[in-house]
């Protein structure tokens, strides 16, 4: 990653108050680029955003990315040259309960956000984030490639394979025009991310924070199930190193991209949280424990191979599972002495990069 190519460069971000887009925010910032960001602006998961003292130097909007209109102003306003859209409805449990909302939000706010910026010769690289669980449920335990179909047996996943169709679809229908032919769109697959920061419903890390502060049992849907575990800066750097060969190289670098974690990372649920037990602020979620099958169906094996980003991008994750759960267990302990939780997630973004460099 070149530091110069993203000092002073205009990013904007959507979904930048959720968990990975403030991660994102906090490590672009550290890269010296002007960020803006547009976000719902009561989502449940802003909380992690707004306990950091970092909205002052970040122009944020807040409506509805299904407001075509206000979305085209933002962007005509602030001229980015580089788009990472992470906003998406990001729950499995939640799109049996609001399945229109998750296709509204998650394909038709995708399409929306790129039929503005096909217009805008100004934007040269456009990153859209999905999901691993866009491919086509196989259980295939040597890891899904990029070429791999893609399909999904519940709404949430094939939410996130038609965001991929309407990419690949948008670019070959918009992108290949003589006006538009240095803009380059990518999408990013990336596995269970983990980190300080995460408050969302019906996630293994938030459940267990809220287990613990809350003192109240712990629902367990799938101790068996195996995922594949990720540090959330791990994907995030490789969606950055992305959008700079995007930018620079839009005809060889768009298309779909893997960001999985190494093979050794993708462990069951049991393992993380007898990892977790061993530390003193998780030691009380061995009496909270409680199995119970949940009323929707999840796949048992999801792994993802990252082979291509490791050979053309040379990126790989640097985290291991054992590094992970460190982290995990510092940022709560931070959390729960009241201390300054930005200086906490800086230093973590600066010594990330720093191990990025050796």
């Amino acid at each position: 990653m070149n530091k110069n190519f993203w000092k002073d460069k205009k990013v904007l971000i959507t979904g930048h108050t959720g968990f990975k887009g403030t991660w994102l925010v906090l490590l672009l910032k550290e890269l010296g680029s002007t960020i803006i960001g547009i976000s719902n602006k009561n989502h449940a998961n802003n909380i992690f955003y707004n306990s950091l003292n970092i909205s002052r130097s970040i122009k944020s909007y807040y409506c509805d990315l299904k407001n075509i209109n206000r979305i085209k102003d933002i962007i005509e306003i602030e001229k980015p040259e580089i788009i990472f859209h992470l906003a998406a409805q990001s729950i499995v449990s939640k799109s049996y309960i609001s399945p229109i909302e998750t296709y509204e939000t998650n394909v038709l706010g995708t399409l929306k956000l790129l039929y503005n910026l096909e217009k805008f010769e100004f934007v040269k690289s456009i990153i859209i984030a999905t999901s691993d669980k866009c491919y086509k449920n196989l259980n295939k335990k040597s890891g899904y490639i990029e070429e791999d179909p893609i399909g999904g047996s519940d709404l949430y996943s094939s939410s996130k394979a038609a965001k991929e169709l309407l990419v690949e679809s948008f670019k070959e229908s918009f992108l290949k025009n003589n006006t538009n032919r240095k803009k380059g769109i990518a999408t990013v697959r990336s596995g269970n991310v983990l980190g300080g920061g995460d408050w969302s419903e019906d996630r293994l890390i938030p459940d267990i924070y809220r287990s613990i502060i809350e003192k109240k049992p712990l629902i367990i849907r799938d101790p068996k199930g195996v995922r594949p575990w990720q540090f959330v800066l791990d994907p995030l750097f490789g969606y950055v190193t992305l959008a700079e060969k995007l930018y620079k190289n839009p005809k060889s670098f768009s298309g779909p991209w893997n960001f999985g974690p190494k093979k050794n990372n993708s462990k069951n649920v049991k393992w993380i949280i007898d990892q977790l037990l061993s530390f003193k602020y998780f030691s009380s979620l061995k009496k909270n424990l409680r199995y119970q099958k949940v009323f929707f169906k999840e796949t048992r094996y999801l792994l993802l191979n990252a082979a291509k980003s490791n050979k053309y991008l040379n990126w790989e994750p640097i985290y291991d599972c054992k590094d992970i759960i460190s982290h995990l267990a510092a940022w709560f302990e931070n959390f729960i002495k009241k201390k300054n939780t930005t200086n906490f997630c800086l230093k973590t973004v600066k010594d990330y990069i720093e191990l990025r460099r050796k």
